[in-house]
């Protein structure tokens, strides 16, 4: 199966790979240092992460009726990065902290208004806002928001019965205006802030093209993006031990000719996945490049499988269905998919060798007249072939 005679002189072609020149020690050193597994190209196994896939059928459903929705992070042009920012994560901290603090502040004016036992007190205080703060990461937001709320409502009656008054009854009470304004950030103020965050800031700019085969990674505090063809980068899978000993897997990609790399953990691919899961993750993202093939058959791009043409000639022939996955109903997919897709990969056999980088490896090829190659044919990518003119070592790109 070949590419779309439109797809750009970048565009990933596993059967059309120009000559390579060899990757540094440096480089290689890298790829094998400690926790690293290196990947290999090529050698598809045509199989996905389980992992990735409910998720995909979880998320389709739900946009199941906005086929065209621009906040998509994938189509058949672009995989977009999700979008890592440490903000969003403090307004997150923010809002659970805010939600074990609220009902401190509220009990807290009640414990000094009714002069009660404050060791007694204290300790129902501790207790009630740990049960708060356990509702609002365990279950419906309405349970924890109800009884911020009740607490707040029964403080203000209390002072309001003490002060005899409507109106005027928080003047020199701190705690309980100090615990208003955090119910109000906590329910109203954080979640639009959240909501506005991930409306305007969803995407870094950072994405796999398949159109143009190229890796797009966003520059930090105002720098260039980094733009390099796919087949540049080399994967490896990285192991995260996690504090009870577990182990997960993450994707890196290293870039074979600088020091550029990306980690695409909680960026591309979700977190917890196993090696199996991972490498599977990896067959995906090679297929979905690869303009030689149909995109991956996953939930989120069945809406657009049609507007690839290598895809839509695929799927003729398949005769496959349109709405495959659309019109699956979640208890086949739960009971009959997922569990022979999981056993696919316990029993596959992944690529264990080099493969297709090797096979178009060049030794006597340098990095200089690679890039100069690449620019003669209207590939234009962040690394310039002059950072290379004096030295056979591994370039830093800054």
């Amino acid at each position: 199966m070949t590419h779309s005679d439109n797809t750009a002189p970048s565009a990933f072609n596993s059967t059309n790979l120009p000559a390579l020149p060899p990757a540094s020690t440096e480089h290689q050193s890298r790829l094998y240092s400690t926790l690293n597994i290196p990947l290999f190209w090529g050698d598809y196994t045509n199989l996905d992460s389980a992992t990735e896939l409910e998720l995909d059928f979880e998320m389709e459903r739900e946009l199941t009726n906005h086929e065209h929705d621009s906040t998509r992070s994938i189509n058949n042009e672009r995989w977009a990065f999700q979008h890592d920012n440490k903000w969003a994560h403090f307004l997150y901290i923010f809002q659970l902290l805010s939600s074990g603090f609220i009902p401190m502040f509220f009990l807290t004016t009640l414990t000094v208004e009714l002069k009660a036992n404050i060791i007694l007190s204290g300790s129902i205080i501790a207790f009630m806002a740990l049960g708060n703060l356990s509702a609002f990461m365990m279950t419906r937001p309405l349970y924890h928001i109800s009884f911020m709320l009740l607490t707040g409502v029964v403080t203000a009656a209390t002072l309001i019965w003490k002060q005899q008054t409507l109106w005027g009854f928080w003047q020199g009470h701190s705690f309980f205006i100090t615990g208003c304004v955090l119910f109000f950030l906590a329910v109203i103020g954080c979640e639009l802030l959240l909501f506005l965050h991930a409306y305007f800031y969803q995407h870094d700019g950072s994405q796999f093209n398949r159109r143009t085969g190229m890796v797009h990674l966003a520059g930090k505090r105002w720098r260039k993006p980094f733009v390099a063809p796919f087949y540049e980068f080399d994967p490896v899978m990285q192991v995260q031990v996690m504090p009870h000993g577990q182990r997960d897997y993450v994707l890196w990609l290293y870039h074979r000719y600088t020091d550029k790399k990306v980690c695409l953990a909680n960026r591309i691919h979700s977190l917890g996945l196993d090696q199996n899961n991972l490498r599977a993750f990896w067959d995906t993202l090679q297929r979905y490049m690869d303009v030689s093939q149909p995109l991956p058959d996953l939930p989120v791009l069945e809406p657009c499988r049609q507007q690839d043409p290598v895809t839509a000639a695929y799927d003729q022939a398949q005769n496959r269905p349109p709405r495959y996955w659309r019109d699956m109903s979640e208890r086949r997919f739960k009971q009959e998919v997922l569990p022979r897709l999981r056993e696919q990969l316990r029993n596959a056999s992944w690529p264990s060798g080099p493969g297709l980088i090797a096979a178009h490896t060049d030794p006597t090829l340098s990095v200089a007249d690679y890039y100069r190659a690449q620019q003669a044919r209207g590939i234009h990518a962040t690394p310039q072939p002059q950072a290379f003119e004096h030295t056979h070592s591994q370039a830093a790109v800054e």
